[in-house]
């Protein structure tokens, strides 16, 4: 980070900005899953899954940046819904439907039918290309600021200088870009953008403990434990306990 060529003072994702969770229930989560395949040269299959929560904050939860190949790519979509069941992934329209789309049709069902529990089925999403990839991307990629900005995009862990892996190098490509070599990661959390959905449910407040709404519960909580001990035929009628 130190031989960065990007002026932290004009840096389109600032260190100061990233933000980070802790330990974190995957069911609470909308999860989805994205590729951005390689290209030409020393390009880098990337993928990345996030999940968001009910404040639509996004937490990136595994990063893979490798050199794949086709099967291999397809294993390890396989492998990423086995760990996070994602609702949706999202892919480029013509590597699809060029060279993945059969084959990973194929492997979801064959996968569904034997583990349906386990691995259910799950939505792919087509990006389109459009003729200037480079402009495309670029600003498919500086739509992510805003929500850095606002630390809504999460990594694990507590400081930048502590990720590793390939979660290191994403915020690697984000301290750096647009002058980082590699931006596959970066382009593969920019894809993300149009498919996160609020997750989880808001958790209701609890009652005060002592106020008259919590006192009242109590009483009718000590009523129905009372009726349930006597004969049907003796039994009062008490208001039906709402437990949310």
């Amino acid at each position: 980070y130190r031989n960065c060529p990007t002026d932290p003072e004009t840096a389109i994702f600032k260190t100061q900005d990233f933000a980070f969770y802790g330990d974190i229930k995957k069911d609470d989560l909308y999860i989805t899953g994205t590729l951005d395949p390689a290209g030409e040269g020393e390009d880098f299959s990337a993928f990345t899954v996030v999940g968001t929560d009910d404040k639509m904050d996004m937490h990136i939860l595994e990063c893979v940046n490798k050199h794949l190949q086709m099967s291999e790519i397809i294993n390890e979509i396989v492998r990423l819904h086995y760990k996070w069941n994602f609702k949706i992934f999202g892919v480029e329209t013509n590597f699809y439907r060029g060279a993945l789309e059969l084959e990973l049709k194929r492997r979801i069902m064959e996968e569904h039918q034997d583990n349906s529990e386990s691995f259910p089925l799950f939505g792919i999403h087509e990006f389109k290309a459009t003729a200037k990839r480079g402009e495309s991307k670029t600003n498919r990629i500086q739509a992510l600021q805003p929500y850095h900005e606002r630390r809504v995009i999460k990594f694990p862990g507590e400081r930048v200088e502590l990720l590793t892996g390939a979660f290191s190098e994403l915020a690697y490509q984000m301290i750096q870009f647009p002058n980082a070599p590699h931006d596959d990661l970066l382009d593969s959390l920019a894809y993300h953008l149009p498919l996160i959905r609020k997750g989880g449910l808001v958790k209701k407040q609890e009652i005060p403990i002592n106020s008259p709404a919590w006192l009242e519960r109590q009483g009718l909580e000590a009523e129905l434990r009372k009726n349930a001990h006597l004969p049907r035929r003796f039994r009062q009628y008490v208001p039906e306990l709402s437990l949310s």
